[in-house]
């Protein structure tokens, strides 16, 4: 008959017979082992697992946020209709005043002595009557206004030949004197109807005696 194999000895065994030691030692010593592995392991891991918190952050250089470049808003773009129109206001018409008769280009008024004239009248109605109807007379080498009902008053002025010179006038009187009626006087009239009349005494003439003989007259009367 055959002899049957020896078995052959555990890994244990052979490391229990390599050591000196039994085998129930070697057995124990692979259990203490295995505890101590089972604790300590995840102890070093948890350990591994928690942050640092006494380490020095690293310095991280901080860059400059450029902001973005924004363009500027283009226009919109202008209607190109018809602009509408300003009101402009009107402007106020300048008062003017028209000349009712004048001798300016014409024949002059020529008054002989005690003769007056009705310068509120068409053709100026010279005559010799003192009927109420004139408004200046030359009388004595004077010119006198109506002293009448119908009243007129005269004024010497130096002012231009324009209607605001006499009325603004504020020296009117009954008379012009025989020393102010000489030649080259102009003399404003308030007539019988409220207008104003603007006379330059062109002349003077004396008759043979040497007194005042008549006198001629440029007139500007306005309404």
């Amino acid at each position: 008959m055959s002899t049957p194999p020896t078995p052959k000895p555990s890994l244990l065994r052979r490391v229990s017979g390599d050591l000196g030691i039994s085998l129930q030692v070697l057995e124990l010593l692979i259990g203490v082992i295995g505890v101590i592995v089972a604790i300590v392991v995840p102890i070093v891991i948890y350990q591994l697992s928690k942050p640092n918190l006494n380490a020095t952050p690293s310095s991280t250089s901080t860059v400059p946020v450029t902001p973005p470049t924004t363009s500027a808003p283009t226009p919109s773009p202008t209607p190109t209709g018809s602009p509408s129109p300003s009101l402009t206001p009107k402007p106020t018409p300048a008062q003017t005043t028209e000349v009712w008769q004048t001798t300016i280009g014409k024949q002059s008024l020529i008054l002989q002595a005690d003769y007056t004239a009705d310068l509120d009248t068409k053709g100026w109605n010279v005559k010799r009557d003192r009927d109420n109807e004139y408004d200046i007379e030359f009388w004595h080498g004077m010119l006198i206004g109506n002293q009448y009902d119908n009243k007129t008053y005269l004024a010497v002025v130096s002012g231009p030949r324009k209607y605001d010179t006499c009325k603004e006038a504020t020296n009117y009187a009954d008379e012009i004197s025989k020393e102010e009626a000489k030649k080259g006087v102009t003399v404003c009239v308030k007539t019988s109807d409220e207008r104003f009349a603007y006379i330059t005494i062109k002349n003077v003439i004396n008759g043979p005696y040497g007194d005042p003989y008549k006198i001629e007259l440029a007139v500007v009367v306005w309404e």
